[in-house]
């Protein structure tokens, strides 16, 4: 499998700052595109601001929140932070940011486009901050990282996940609700967003969204709002919408993927448990989901502890906050575990 890089799309200063900078790429790899973004730190005489394979580079992967998007946007506010003492790279899945009609979809076959870019790339040194779903992508890739000799393995350092997909039948059953409608209705979905009805909806989410966002960033000048804006737009044309519900739709078979997964023992694992969950406990007056969500709540933490337990270095973190964007909210306290 070849892969290359066109020519960048667009490289611009943040805002507010003079010392960083972002380049966005195209990553080709199985006639499939991928959005590649190098977070570049202009005045560090620390590292290359070209992304060296010669030092340790942090990958950061996204996954959705309640409205199911799941882009680099969400690392806005943490990658310029990172980008002061690591080479730091976000990659987006397939069909997300190009507006693709035939992209190979989901996190599993993201967990293989990963693999191979990252071993063309030569990196020798990588620690992955993954949100949400994205630790689907990420069992993945170690998979395939374990077939292979291991003077010819990827080296990983540390993997860290903030509220993973709990990867257990109940949990899964939950996940694999939500998404129903999508898959059962995915037609009739395409239809009505091909037709450009679906345009104000997801409009207002985005404007929904980025007031959020504002209000987690409390005025920090490190905060490239360029780059949110530029992923944003992208959410809006019509085949990045289609995409994304196509996406949903084939979420469960994701999931059955990986469930049998795990992560080797070898590597450091550090995971972030937010009290999110909360946030649906309050706001429901059914008492049966109530029951249902409290379940799903312990058994993440449950699963979490399992996890880490495995780990030759492992460190779980409950956080009480019910925030679930983490890298916006705390960008520090994820910085401080890598």
């Amino acid at each position: 499998m070849k892969s290359h890089y066109l020519i960048g799309i667009v490289t611009l200063l943040f805002s507010g700052m003079l010392n960083a900078a972002y380049k966005t790429e195209t990553l080709i790899l199985d006639n499939t595109r991928l959005h590649v973004t190098h977070w570049t730190n202009l005045n560090s005489d620390e590292k290359s601001s070209d992304n060296s394979p010669k030092m340790e580079t942090v990958i950061l992967l996204s996954g959705p929140t309640d409205n199911w998007n799941s882009d680099s946007a969400w690392f806005a506010r943490l990658a310029p932070k990172l980008s002061r003492h690591y080479n730091v790279l976000s990659l987006d899945r397939a069909g997300q940011l190009f507006a693709d009609k035939h992209s190979k979809l989901g996190y599993v076959e993201f967990g293989k486009h990963l693999f191979e870019a990252l071993l063309e790339l030569n990196l020798t040194k990588i620690t992955f901050i993954a949100f949400a779903s994205s630790n689907i992508s990420l069992l993945k890739l170690t998979q395939l990282n374990e077939t292979l000799p291991e003077d010819s393995r990827l080296h990983i350092n540390k993997i860290v996940l903030i509220d993973p997909d709990v990867l257990t039948p109940y949990s899964i059953s939950r996940y694999s609700k939500d998404a129903r409608p999508f898959k059962e209705n995915l037609v009739a979905y395409t239809k009505y967003i091909s037709e450009g009805k679906y345009q104000q909806r997801a409009t207002e989410k985005n404007l929904a969204e980025l007031k959020h966002l504002r209000e987690l960033s409390q005025d920090d000048s490190d905060t490239n709002w360029s780059y949110v804006e530029l992923l944003f737009n992208k959410r809006l044309e019509i085949n990045n919408i289609i995409n994304l519900f196509a996406e949903v739709a084939i979420y469960d078979e994701d999931l059955e993927s990986v469930k049998n997964l795990s992560f080797p023992p070898e590597i450091p694992l550090v995971i972030f448990d937010t009290n999110f969950e909360q946030s649906y406990i309050d706001n429901t007056e059914n008492d049966q989901e109530k029951i249902d969500l409290n379940r799903w709540k312990v058994e993440a933490r449950n699963y979490y502890q399992t996890l880490v337990n495995r780990s030759s270095k492992g460190e779980y973190i409950e956080l009480p906050t019910k925030e679930h964007l983490l890298p916006f909210s705390q960008p520090k306290l994820i910085i401080e575990r890598l």
